[in-house]
């Protein structure tokens, strides 16, 4: 493969890498955040507990589409 190809691919793969590391962080903090939220919310507790339960999960989800788009990346061949 051409040096030139081989260093877009690598460079191209590195910025994707750290995106997807960079996502998976971002939702973690996410996550943290919102299982210490309060139950003050503008729905009341029952509103709090259903939207608070349906957002872990939908992070959760996407956390792990970030982990699998990283093991992925980490497959591709220069």
């Amino acid at each position: 493969m051409d040096f030139k190809i081989r260093l877009e691919n690598s460079a191209l793969l590195g910025t994707s890498q750290g995106s997807a590391s960079s996502i998976n962080r971002r939702l973690e903090s996410a996550l943290d955040c919102i299982k210490n939220m309060g139950d003050d919310c503008e729905w009341g507790k029952d509103g709090y507990n259903i939207e608070k339960k349906y957002l872990i999960i939908h992070i959760k989800q996407a956390m792990e589409n970030a982990n699998e788009i990283e093991k992925n990346l980490q497959k591709i061949e220069l």
